[in-house]
């Protein structure tokens, strides 16, 4: 421990500097690497032996592309998938061997979607589902294997539902508020 800090900030005139000084979300990603998730940014990762940042904003004229600057949620997955939880871009399978997105939005029209596109917390468990914390409708299953979702909502009729569809995020878990 040398006692001493760096201080990384976005600067302009650097186009490997922060490109947003408000980081919503850190993930260790493999040695060296951290995944940072920003507010304005989207998604950006920093190698810390080079000190430098790579960038992976929206683009949209690219479909396949990150669709939201606004970074809620990031989990590493064991496989090193890199999954993210987005401010109405719904959920976001970041492949950093490939470099390619693929995102799962809300679909009214589909059950087996996600229930919202505002997610706020990642967690997998042992059986290697995704458990996607919303904003305002509950909990999400993810089974990245047949792609699909089963939610878990509120009902006042159904004493063994959730309490609240209103969930919270620390590190380490997702909670009812």
């Amino acid at each position: 421990d040398t006692g001493t800090y760096t201080l990384y900030r976005h600067d302009p005139e650097n186009p490997y500097s922060l490109l947003d000084d408000d980081v919503q979300e850190i993930e260790p990603g493999k040695p060296g690497v951290l995944w940072l998730g920003t507010r304005h940014g989207g998604l950006t990762k920093f190698e810390m032996s080079t000190e430098t940042f790579t960038h992976y904003p929206p683009d949209p004229t690219n479909p396949q592309s990150n669709p939201s600057e606004a970074v809620e949620a990031i989990y590493r997955a064991a496989d090193g998938i890199v999954w993210l939880g987005l401010d109405g871009g719904g959920l976001l399978k970041f492949d950093p061997v490939m470099e390619t997105f693929k995102s799962y939005r809300h679909d009214p029209e589909n059950s087996n979607s996600l229930s919202e596109d505002v997610i706020i917390g990642i967690f997998q468990d042992d059986a290697g589902f995704l458990w996607l914390a919303t904003q305002k409708t509950g909990l999400n299953r993810f089974d990245p294997v047949t792609e699909t979702v089963t939610r878990y909502r509120h009902d006042p009729n159904d004493p063994h539902s959730l309490d609240t569809e209103h969930l919270s995020k620390a590190r380490g878990g997702i909670y009812q508020d």
